[in-house]
């Protein structure tokens, strides 16, 4: 409580340099550090260095937690500790990664008429079709009036390499079947554990990072669990564009707290503030303490309460509100 009091009051707050870190070690004598950044990639590096001295002297990575305001930051951080060889934990929007989007792109390739999911499938290594056959092959589908999923079936109309030719058979063999009633999740099950060596090569990355990738993948079935049990006609385009809701309200962001299965990985958590409630760590860091940043600078409130209403000025109660989640 001390700590908290002396850091809201200090006039550095708002004075110091672009980026700022404050960082609590917990235990008897514990120090607690106020470090100011000059740049975000300073800030960056800074944090990196302590995390790498902490796990030196003892402090496992899963006991050091980032707690930013906002995913925005959290993301930024996640990347730049990455790069520096720092493991961490952070899906961040599962939607937005790599490994998840090719699977979206994949069932848009099965179920949607207009998909242009083929680009990115074809390009997947397990498959490595060049780009002049994609080509190729795309503009057969467009002077023929039929799908990407559709032309796959139609190899031989178009000229390609022997290599592409070899990539998109594969591809057709592995993805599954088409059905007018199929699902996302059952497209899901025949592409990642029967059709396809997909799930396999990713599971061959023991690291954090190949951890990460299949806890996405995990939650993304859980995502297509939930909305066959809702929507039990709801096909694969009914399931991609309550994804784009989901994207498009913000929804998503309930998706990004890692499963309980994941308490076991040896990573550097990053969570919000909010999130962040309840639990302890032996090291916590709180970067990107800035004006605007945190606390969050004013933004439109599209219900502000009737004048009258509270002793407060809307001002007052979005500051007193910072201070109380700055608290926690």
């Amino acid at each position: 409580m001390d700590a908290f009091a002396a850091f809201a009051n200090d006039p550095d707050w708002n004075a110091a340099g672009p980026a700022l870190s404050w960082t609590a070690s917990t235990g008897p004598g514990a120090p607690i550090t106020f470090d100011v950044a000059t740049t975000l990639d300073a800030e960056a590096e800074g944090i990196a260095a302590i995390i790498a001295r902490h796990h030196q002297a003892g402090v496992a990575y899963h006991d050091q937690a980032i707690l930013c305001r906002s995913h925005t930051n959290l993301a930024r951080f996640a990347a730049a500790l990455e790069a520096r060889n720092i493991p961490v934990l952070y899906l961040g929007d599962i939607f937005e990664r790599p490994e998840i989007r090719d699977l979206l792109s994949m069932l848009s390739l099965l179920g949607e008429a207009g998909s242009s999911g083929l680009v990115r499938v074809a390009a997947l290594p397990s498959y490595g079709v060049p780009l002049t056959d994609l080509r190729a092959l795309l503009d057969h589908s467009n002077s023929a009036g039929i799908s990407q999923r559709e032309s796959l079936d139609q190899l031989g109309e178009a000229t390609m390499s022997a290599a592409g030719l070899a990539g998109f058979e594969r591809l057709r063999h592995e993805l599954p079947p088409f059905s007018r009633g199929q699902t996302a999740l059952g497209a899901l099950n025949h592409y990642l554990f029967e059709g396809s060596r997909h799930l396999s090569d990713i599971a061959a990355n023991g690291s954090v990072a190949g951890l990460q990738r299949r806890l996405a993948i995990y939650q993304l079935l859980q995502v297509a669990m939930s909305y066959a049990q809702s929507e039990p006609r709801g096909g694969i385009g009914g399931f991609l564009d309550w994804i784009r809701r989901l994207e498009l309200f913000g929804e998503e962001r309930q998706l990004r707290t890692p499963p309980a299965a994941a308490a076991g990985i040896d990573a550097v958590r990053l969570m919000t503030v909010h999130a962040s409630k309840g639990l302890e760590f032996r090291t916590v860091y709180l970067p990107a303490l800035a004006t605007s940043v945190f606390p969050l600078s004013r933004r439109y409130d599209p219900c502000p309460p009737p004048p009258g209403l509270t002793a407060k000025t809307a001002d007052e109660i979005r500051i007193e509100e910072e201070r109380c989640l700055f608290f926690v």
